[in-house]
């Protein structure tokens, strides 16, 4: 055999025996534990100095001028300047490459401590490394397995038994790598109410699976540059965000990215550009409701306040139950089991919206509709009329500031009375709104 770094490279490929890969995308190897693909933290290295053993066990079967040849090629091949040629050139085959979209291909498998559960079949099966599986969740299946007081604590922090059947449809849709409901999930309510518990426990159950995402993933930023920060959540399937202060908007078009199904794009620093679609379910918890500004239904639908408004008197706070909850092991299998009912339930029924969901749902984004507040309070609608667009406009913010209400932009109230159906006309000053008019029974002042 020939000394080369090229043959170096075929070598080393054959000391893989199929157990890691090279991701030109993400500039890394991936290491087969026996359970998922992790990225390679320098095992490849330990893995490329095997083969100057194979240059070592050439070398007892040959003469002692080629002997003193191999084993100085040996000497070379444990040498950074070897061992990084040999794997360079192995990372450039293809045959051992994989691209990112071929990893978690799988939105209805769940990987666990002790095997896979195909929630398709909902059956469980023995890990697979053609799975090409990178998550795992921080629990084992039990079959049968229940935890009375994590169902216990949810009666406690959601009364209504048809809130929390769809709750528990919620999380159970959440777990799969599926994202065709096109849902935010809202949990709203002022402290001590359980809700942070609550996520905190299927965060700490789902491992890699699940992340706690930085407090601004869905707030508008100044800048407006690519949300690398989404880089972070690639192959994950639930996501919490916690904390929007008062004054902060959430960024719709960032809403209709994760929720659409489409695939997004990043350029994170060291890899190369990227693009994937969006696995995972944001779940938001928050004192204060957020703000937006869209009003139209591609951005009200996306929506789901889901009201967290049990308050638990501090003599009644179980402060052992979080840790509970959070650190009993055998305990989480009785809660991904409750989880694994929840995928039934939502592939029997979907999201059946209950009407305490619906209802709160409706009022936050009637609070949210200053605009249609004002056509409300300060309009006629009839056949025939018609009003200067800037007329409007300026009688719309003086509105807002007499009644303490957030403007919306020129262009979010254009988009409004578009989406409602008013059409425009150009007059000889001005171009108008037909089909609607300012009350003149109400002093509207727009100074």
């Amino acid at each position: 055999m020939k000394t080369s770094d090229a043959n170096n490279a075929g070598l080393l490929i054959e000391q893989f025996d199929g157990n890691m890969l090279y991701c030109p995308e993400m500039r890394s190897w991936y290491g087969w534990d026996g359970k998922r693909w992790v990225p390679d933290s320098g095992q490849i290295y330990q893995v490329a100095k095997r083969v100057a053993g194979v240059w070592d066990n050439e070398a007892k079967e040959c003469d002692n001028t080629t002997r003193k040849n191999l084993l100085k090629f040996s000497t070379y091949c444990e040498s950074l300047v070897g061992l990084k040629a040999m794997i360079h050139l192995a990372q450039m085959d293809a045959d051992i490459q994989i691209n990112t979209n071929a990893f978690d291909r799988n939105p209805m498998v769940l990987n666990a401590d002790n095997g896979m559960i195909d929630m398709e079949a909902m059956k469980y099966v023995d890990f697979d490394s053609r799975e090409f599986i990178t998550h795992k969740a921080d629990v084992s299946y039990v079959r049968g397995a229940r935890n009375k007081i994590w169902e216990s604590f949810l009666e406690d922090i959601i009364p209504s038994e048809e809130t929390r059947l769809f709750v528990q449809a919620a999380v159970g849709y959440s777990v799969t790598g599926l994202t065709n409901e096109d849902k935010v999930f809202i949990l709203f309510g002022d402290g001590c109410n359980g809700k942070s518990t609550f996520v905190s426990t299927i965060i700490n159950l789902l491992g890699t699976y699940a992340s706690q995402a930085s407090s601004d993933l869905l707030l508008r930023k100044r800048s407006s540059g690519p949300r690398n920060d989404m880089f972070v959540l690639m192959g994950k399937r639930f996501v919490a965000a916690t904390e929007t202060g008062e004054s902060c908007q959430l960024d719709e078009n960032v809403i209709k990215q994760m929720t659409s199904g489409e695939r997004v794009s990043v350029n994170p620093k060291y890899k190369s550009q990227l693009e994937f679609t969006p696995t995972w379910k944001t779940w938001l918890s928050t004192n204060h409701e957020p703000s937006i500004t869209g009003t139209d239904f591609a951005i009200r639908r996306r929506l789901l306040l889901i009201p967290f408004n049990v308050q638990i008197p501090s003599n009644k706070i179980d402060v052992k139950l979080r840790t509970y909850l959070a650190n009993n092991y055998e305990g989480r299998s009785g809660i991904l089991n409750w989880i694994l009912d929840g995928v039934q339930l939502w592939r029997d029924n979907g999201l059946l919206l209950p009407e305490q969901v619906l209802n709160f749902t409706k009022c936050y984004h009637d609070d949210q509709d200053s605009i249609g507040h004002f056509v409300t309070e300060r309009c006629i609608v009839e056949e025939g009329a018609m009003v200067a667009k800037n007329t409007l406009f300026s009688a719309y913010v003086a509105y807002c500031k007499q009644v303490n209400e957030k403007i919306r932009t020129k262009n979010a109230f254009g988009r409004y009375f578009k989406s409602e159906n008013f059409s425009e006309v150009r007059d000889a000053q001005s171009r108008c709104w037909v089909g609607v008019r300012l009350d003149d029974r109400i002093e509207i002042y727009s100074k």
